[in-house]
């Protein structure tokens, strides 16, 4: 069963908090009885891990914005994992589990030459180095990766990357190593790996200032 718009996007404010008490209980009574919406909560549940934030009363404003524009990316992610849960496509969403400007605001340009980031899920890792300062003519950002697959040998992943505020998406491939450079406007990006053998790595919320 798919799970629509309307309710992804009740799931959202579910989890950020802002749903009556009426509307929370009508909420736990889907979640109850209904396995895909179950799978959303938990997907963007990870999602949000990676919006987190110190304040520990309420999530602040930039947060819940940064997770709204983020939602129709999600909500496609969600809606193509449930659809094409029956042609046995596993996906898994990778979690942030390293960043290397993890002590700064997020979006603050640093000092240092590239932010450092570690995605893991149970099939997979990808590593990824955004260069900090744009190239002058283009304004774009070098982006370098690796991807390392925990059971199986190395081989080249096609990854589809989504730039969340427009939707624009583009599709490159990785080497025989499982690395590729990539320049990238700034924006916020979601990178889907797939692996050919019917198994996909989601990455959510990976930020260029």
């Amino acid at each position: 069963m798919t799970v629509n718009r309307e309710i992804l996007e009740e799931l959202c404010s579910h989890l950020l908090g802002e749903l009556t008490p009426e509307q929370v209980a009508n909420m736990e009574r889907l979640v109850a009885t209904r396995p895909d919406i179950r799978a959303a909560v938990q997907n963007l549940g990870m999602m949000m891990q990676i919006l987190g934030s110190n304040d520990t009363t309420e999530p602040p404003r930039a947060v819940k914005d940064r997770a709204k524009s983020l939602l129709g990316s999600a909500q496609r992610e969600l809606a193509a994992s449930v659809d094409r849960a029956g042609e046995g496509i596993a996906r898994y969403v990778a979690r942030l589990v390293h960043d290397s400007f993890a002590s700064r605001p997020v979006g603050l340009r640093g000092a240092a030459a590239a932010r450092m980031m570690l995605f893991e899920c149970d099939i997979a890792e990808i590593d990824v180095q955004v260069q900090t300062s744009p190239n002058e003519v283009t304004g774009t950002h070098t982006i370098m990766g690796q991807i390392g697959l925990v059971e199986t040998e190395p081989l080249p992943v096609r990854l589809l990357i989504e730039r969340a505020e427009s939707g624009d998406s583009l599709e490159i491939l990785t080497d025989h190593a499982g690395m590729f450079t990539v320049e990238l406007q700034p924006g916020t990006y979601s990178i889907r790996c797939v692996l050919g053998d019917e198994r996909e790595m989601i990455v959510h919320g990976i930020t260029i200032p």
